[in-house]
């Protein structure tokens, strides 16, 4: 026990300066997105199938927009990294530090590369039909299910922060009452 009196130290700063240095630059790099980003994009669309994904950037042409959605993706190829280095240093911080669960923290960090991954393969498949818009690509099929597996991804991840971070909380109180 430290002696505040917690059962787990912080962590030391050298682990939290890269934790919260990642949260920062997700956190701009989210800000970026949705000012670049023209609505709707594919890349937040949950279940669409490839015919919803062709409408979107025909919508997104019609309005002039695929520049727009081009320069988006751009940036979009740094947000994946930020936000898993986020995920696995915070999952890491809390799994593994305040909880004591390493095998925790080693699982729900490869449910945030695993998000990170998909979103790759996200990006690159829109890429790729754009390349040979307005041709229907072969590869937009492929764009809607690899972008829900992405949110599954996402959420499952967050969720597990929170439950976490609900779980260190609820035995910090009950520790306060005893």
């Amino acid at each position: 026990m430290s002696s505040s009196g917690r059962s787990h130290p912080r962590p030391p700063l050298l682990m939290r300066t890269p934790l919260l240095a990642s949260a920062l630059v997700t956190v701009l790099l989210f800000v970026a997105i949705s000012l670049l980003a023209p609505e709707p994009i594919p890349d937040t669309q949950f279940g669409a199938d490839g015919e919803r994904i062709a409408a979107i950037l025909a919508e997104l042409s019609d309005e002039g927009l695929l520049d727009a959605y081009r320069r988006m993706l751009l940036v979009d190829f740094f947000f994946p990294l930020a936000y898993t280095a986020f995920f696995v240093l915070a999952l890491q911080s809390l799994f593994r530090g305040a909880l004591g669960q390493p095998g925790w923290a080693r699982g729900l960090s490869a449910v945030a590369v695993v998000a990170c991954v998909l979103d790759y393969v996200e990006n690159i498949a829109v890429l790729v039909a754009l390349a040979g818009f307005p041709a229907h690509h072969p590869v937009l099929p492929v764009i809607g299910p690899v972008t829900t597996a992405k949110w599954i991804a996402v959420v499952a991840t967050v969720g597990s922060l929170f439950i976490g971070a609900g779980i260190v909380t609820a035995r910090r109180v009950r520790k306060s009452h005893h």
